[in-house]
């Protein structure tokens, strides 16, 4: 069984399989299987709820489930001009710094970061880029770090 986890896992990064994959893990109906579903993934990958608010029988899908909101009595968020707050949670599993327009993070794929961020950049003074791993045990809700307004997203 552990020798079709990467075969599954390369298979869902085709973006045929990844699009298919992300409508079944919207799927609300039928609704004893998708708790079953949820249930299942809570236990595989030892979540600790009590982190998080409600329980996995409350989250109406997979994704909801996914990206389940923390508990703000147990993992307040700062809310201080002068703290920056990590968007996730994960491992630090690269780091680099870039002259060009390219970086080496994703599934092992280069990638431009302009492209990434919708901005030209100038790298001749170097930039320092970070990969953090998310395990699907990991909080996966972005929060905006600084102050400020959202006023687009790609």
């Amino acid at each position: 069984m552990k020798k079709l986890t990467p075969l599954f896992l390369s298979l869902l990064s085709l973006p045929s399989f990844s699009r298919a994959w992300g409508r079944i893990t919207r799927l609300r109906r039928p609704r004893f299987l998708v708790k079953r579903v949820i249930t299942w993934y809570q236990r595989k990958y030892s979540i600790d709820m009590t982190e998080y608010e409600g329980e996995p029988v409350d989250y109406s899908c997979l994704v909801d489930f996914f990206t389940r909101k923390l508990n703000p009595d147990k993992r307040p968020l700062v809310r201080d001009e002068n703290v920056v707050v990590s968007p996730a949670d994960g491992i630090l599993s690269g780091m680099e710094t870039i002259f060009a327009d390219r970086a080496a993070q994703i599934k092992d794929k280069d990638y431009a970061i302009s492209e990434l961020i919708k901005e030209n950049i100038d790298f001749s003074q170097g930039w320092h880029v970070a990969t953090i791993y998310l395990s699907p045990a990991n909080y996966h809700r972005y929060h905006y770090p600084l102050s400020g307004n959202i006023s687009r997203y790609f």
